[in-house]
């Protein structure tokens, strides 16, 4: 199979990038192949040579800010990496912006992309969640699977709220306030906990769990 050359290769990472902005500023609706291809110098019909259709972009696209996304949480899995993300976040949270942009626009737009995107989240998550059991940082849980799910759905939540939360808090501007604000306080809350006796968890598990006896009878 023939290697492309490399200026093709260059080419096609400007137009993905072109399209990632243009996503992420715009959303997906809004963004047509034509404004992608201006945005990145090129003809449409050298879009569509790349990467074949709308679809295939999207597809790239996605590839490449869930490959961001998937760096960075692998990075937060110990201490000192978390401890080295947060410090860089904190110099410069607009270098962040662009593939949270992105993400927010592709979990609000309700499509099956969207349910595509937010399975990779919960499956890294537990990716995650599992690791940190097997190194000791994280303690066992009884459903892995529903806490990588809240936990995901916690990350959505941070992304799509984000203006609300900052005005809560009485911040200017959107999930970047929010984040440096509430990373503090979620960390307090996984690290030590919430409730001081498990009254709660016990009544919750009694109300949740079938009766043995009740099911015999039924």
């Amino acid at each position: 199979m023939r290697s492309a050359p490399e200026d093709d290769l260059t080419t096609k990472a400007r137009i993905r990038d072109a399209a990632i902005r243009l996503y992420a500023r715009d959303g997906f609706t809004k963004t047509s192949l034509r404004a992608i291809a201006t945005e990145a110098g090129v003809s449409p019909g050298l879009l569509i040579h790349h990467f074949g259709s709308a679809a295939g972009l999207r597809e790239a696209c996605d590839k490449q800010v869930l490959g961001v996304t998937t760096e960075r949480a692998s990075t937060k899995m110990h201490p000192h990496g978390l401890k080295d993300l947060m410090s860089e976040f904190t110099r410069n949270p607009d270098g962040y912006t662009l593939e949270m942009d992105y993400l927010r626009q592709a979990l609000l737009e309700g499509t099956a992309t969207s349910a595509a995107l937010f399975q990779h989240l919960v499956e890294l998550s537990e990716t995650v969640i599992r690791a940190g059991i097997e190194d000791g940082t994280v303690r066992p849980f009884e459903d892995v699977r529903g806490v990588a799910v809240l936990t995901a759905f916690s990350s959505v939540g941070s992304l799509a709220f984000g203006p609300y939360a900052a005005e809560a808090l009485g911040l200017d501007g959107g999930w970047q306030g929010v984040l440096q604000r509430i990373g503090g306080p979620g960390l307090e809350l996984y690290t030590h906990g919430f409730y001081t006796t498990d009254a709660f968890l016990t009544a919750y598990r009694e109300a949740t769990t079938p009766d043995p006896d009740e099911s015999q009878e039924a």
